[in-house]
C-alpha cells in the first residue's frame, strides 16, 4: 500500500510499457479524490487519533505476518492450501472476468482473480493471528496459525468483494486512459482511410496486432465507430473478383469532404 502524486501516477499510466509489460496492472489504483477542505474552527484543536485498542492489535498484526511471512519466510518459507470449495470459486471468478472481456483481457483485467486470491491470502492471515493485549494500550501478536489451516471459502469471497470495490475504483482511474487510447487508434485508422479511397476492411486493422488484437475486436471497434457516424460501412459490388470483405469508408465529415 502506498500513496503517490496524481501528477506522477498519470506519467506512470501514460507509459504503454509499464501497463502492457505488466507492472501496473500488478496494483489496484485508486483516487481517493481528496480534495481540500474548509475546518471547522469549533474543532480544529480536537486530537484526531485511532483509539490505542484498534490501532494496535491492527499494527501488531501487521508486524506479525511481515516478520513470519516475510522475514523469517527466506529461511523457513510457509504453503498454505485452499480448501476445494475457495479454489472452484476463484476458478468461477477468473470465467466470469474472461467472459465479460470476451476472453480478450486487457492487462489489468487479467490480473484481477490473482487481486483477489492475494486480499484473501491476507485476509486468512490476519483472521488466524492471536493477539494478547499486554498492558493499557498495548498489543502483541502471541501466535501466527494461517499456515496451520487451508484458506477457507469465506475468506475467498471476502477477498473477490474487496477486489471488486478497487476495480470499481480501478476502472474509473482508467476510463480517462482508455479513451486518449481509444482516440489515439481512430486517428490512425482515418489516417489509413484518407490514403485508401475505397475504404479498409478488418483484416487492416488487426493485421500485424498493431491496432487489434484479432478480428472480434478489429469489429467491435468498426462497429462504434459506425454507430458514432465517423464511418460508413460499404457492401461490395456483385461481381466483384476476389473475397467479398464488409469495406469501411470515412464519413464526410470525417474526410473533410460535405
Amino acid at each position: 500500500c502506498f500513496v503517490a502524486t496524481p501528477a506522477k501516477v498519470r506519467e506512470l499510466f501514460a507509459n504503454e510499457r509499464l501497463c502492457e509489460g505488466g507492472l501496473l496492472p500488478r496494483f489496484l489504483v485508486v483516487d481517493p479524490q481528496a480534495r481540500a477542505m474548509p475546518i471547522d474552527e469549533e474543532t480544529a484543536g480536537e486530537a484526531r487519533k485511532i483509539p490505542a485498542d484498534v490501532s494496535q492489535p491492527y499494527e501488531a498484526a501487521i508486524f506479525a505476518a511481515l516478520n513470519h511471512y516475510r522475514l523469517a519466510a527466506n529461511a523457513a518459507p510457509h504453503l498454505i492450501d485452499m480448501e476445494p470449495e475457495a479454489r472452484r470459486m476463484f476458478v468461477r471468478d477468473r470465467a466470469a472476468i474472461m467472459e465479460r472481456a470476451g476472453w480478450m483481457p486487457d492487462p489489468f483485467e487479467a490480473r484481477l482473480t490473482e487481486q483477489a486470491i492475494r486480499l484473501a491470502l491476507l485476509i486468512h492471515i490476519f483472521r488466524h493471528i492471536v493477539i494478547e493485549k499486554r498492558s493499557e494500550g498495548t498489543f502483541g501478536a502471541e501466535d501466527v496459525l494461517g499456515h496451520e489451516r487451508p484458506l477457507r471459502v469465506r475468506d475467498a469471497e471476502a477477498g473477490v468483494a474487496v477486489r471488486d470495490w478497487f476495480a470499481r475504483r480501478q476502472s474509473e482511474f482508467l476510463a480517462a486512459r482508455r479513451v486518449a487510447e481509444r482516440e489515439t487508434k481512430w486517428e490512425r485508422v482515418r489516417r489509413l482511410m484518407l490514403s485508401r479511397p475505397d475504404g479498409i476492411t478488418a483484416r487492416d486493422i488487426y493485421s500485424g496486432r498493431t491496432l487489434a488484437r484479432d478480428k472480434a475486436e478489429a469489429d467491435t471497434m468498426l462497429a462504434g465507430w459506425v454507430d458514432e457516424g465517423r464511418i460508413i460501412p460499404v457492401t461490395p459490388k456483385a461481381g466483384t473478383p476476389g473475397r467479398k470483405s464488409l469495406r469501411y469508408r470515412l464519413a464526410p465529415m470525417q474526410s473533410g469532404r460535405v
